[in-house]
């Protein structure tokens, strides 16, 4: 399911890419040749993020039943799950100092809770994950240099689902958590370094905010709640990449 969500962005990215391409290999059309020129990238990220709420505590401890405190009920932690798999980006810049992009985002993280009394080790629930499109403003500052300085503003809707953990599910029947979609602002920064005309590698930081997913946990196959609370998936992520300028 993980890949196919990758997929469905990436394939999206690259089709758009492949068309412009195309138009621009069969010199059909010279007046889109002409726009394509220095107006469009494609490029690819590898990212690595930081949860900024990661530990609930109560008096400086961890505890299951801080159930006010906690995300949702005994889960008091949430550990970042990476995909370092490069995540792909398109930018159309109607002017050299301006455009508008299209890439996708990918939260995942692991639930944390005391596995027994003693707090000997600790548990896990199942994973919470997050995957959806962004869209975002770029504004560059082209210059006499080979560095080009460049910020962003986007926009996410993440979809959510959530994977117990089979030992959790199977305490009782019934056991399970449901969590809904959610929105995200981020603001990026970044600095591009060009190898070639055509070609450039850039360092990148991001930082997602407001955005959190509702959830609730059942401990019966029934409609009533057990607890309910939210994840918080904001973070600041870090990322290098490279780009290729049409």
């Amino acid at each position: 399911m993980r890949r196919y969500r990758n997929s469905v962005f990436g394939g999206l990215l690259v089709g758009m890419a492949l068309s412009l391409v195309g138009a621009e290999a069969a010199g059909s059309d010279t007046a889109i040749k002409t726009w394509i020129e220095g107006r469009v990238m494609l490029g690819a990220r590898m990212h690595h993020f930081e949860l900024q709420d990661r530990r609930r505590r109560i008096r400086g401890r961890l505890e299951n039943t801080n159930i006010r405190g906690n995300f949702v009920g005994s889960v008091w932690g949430l550990d970042e799950i990476q995909h370092y798999t490069p995540r792909l980006y398109l930018i159309a810049l109607p002017i050299p100092y301006v455009g508008a992009g299209l890439t996708y985002d990918q939260i995942s993280a692991r639930t944390v809770d005391w596995g027994d009394e003693e707090k000997s080790f600790r548990a896990s629930d199942g994973d919470l994950e997050t995957w959806g499109p962004t869209f975002f403003i770029q504004a560059r500052w082209p210059n006499a240099t080979r560095l080009t300085p460049f910020a962003e503003w986007g926009r996410t809707k993440y979809f959510a689902d959530f994977q117990e953990d089979p030992d959790w599910a199977a305490v009782a029947p019934g056991y399970r958590f449901e969590v809904d979609d959610t929105y995200g602002t981020m603001h990026a920064l970044g600095c591009e370094y060009a190898i070639t005309p055509n070609w450039s590698v850039h360092a990148y930081w991001r930082r997602l905010r407001g955005a959190s997913v509702a959830a609730r946990a059942y401990f019966t196959p029934g409609p009533r709640v057990g607890r309910a609370g939210a994840f918080p998936i904001e973070y600041d992520m870090y990322a290098l990449g490279t780009a290729y300028h049409f």
